[in-house]
């Protein structure tokens, strides 16, 4: 293999693999779903270095907003709505999109009623904080609707699948011999 071409494979393996990590990135729902996580369970995540090294630790900022239960719970339902096939289809309309999250806000939002004495935060006699879960009801479906709508816009008129023709391009190259044939089969 000539220099040349070495270094033009070594580039267009470079821009694939780049090209494959913007895709994962874009695709990809999981940082999505831990900040619901970590809103849902009170705790921030920070980063700092400690000799030398990256040291990432979760700290308490808030209550929790429900109970670990109801946090799984919460969050399996999401992720059964906001999966990386889920973001690869695609909303013809915004008529679409816009249905779309009002199904998810009236789904989570039953969700959410249905189960106040399961997921209810307990109060020191065991029995669950009912009062401050009301409270918290409506900020707790905006600040998750708030994060999905968003993301979801992106199935609008099948854009991003139009997006990866500009990010997802190859390109082939032969080199052509002078002396004709496959290189193996030459004799000299």
């Amino acid at each position: 293999m000539s220099e040349t071409h070495r270094e033009y494979v070594e580039a267009m393996t470079s821009k694939f693999k780049a090209n494959e990590s913007l895709v994962k990135y874009r695709l990809d729902p999981e940082p999505l779903l831990q900040r619901i996580e970590a809103y849902l369970k009170g705790i921030k995540k920070i980063q700092y270095f400690q000799d030398g090294e990256p040291v990432t630790e979760m700290i308490q900022v808030a209550k929790p907003k429900l109970n670990e239960n109801g946090i799984n719970c919460l969050i399996n339902e999401i992720q059964s709505t906001v999966t990386t096939q889920i973001v690869q289809g695609n909303f013809l309309t915004q008529q679409d999109w816009r249905e779309f999250v009002a199904d998810f806000r009236r789904h989570i939002t039953r969700q959410i009623a249905l189960n106040l004495e399961e997921w209810a935060m307990p109060l020191e006699d065991g029995k669950p904080d009912i009062d401050n879960y009301e409270n918290n009801m409506e900020g707790l479906i905006d600040y998750i609707c708030n994060i999905v709508e968003p993301f979801m816009t992106r199935l609008i008129f099948d854009k991003e699948r139009e997006s990866y023709r500009d990010t997802m391009q190859t390109s082939e190259s032969n080199v052509i011999q002078k002396k004709g044939g496959f290189p193996f089969f030459n004799k000299n």
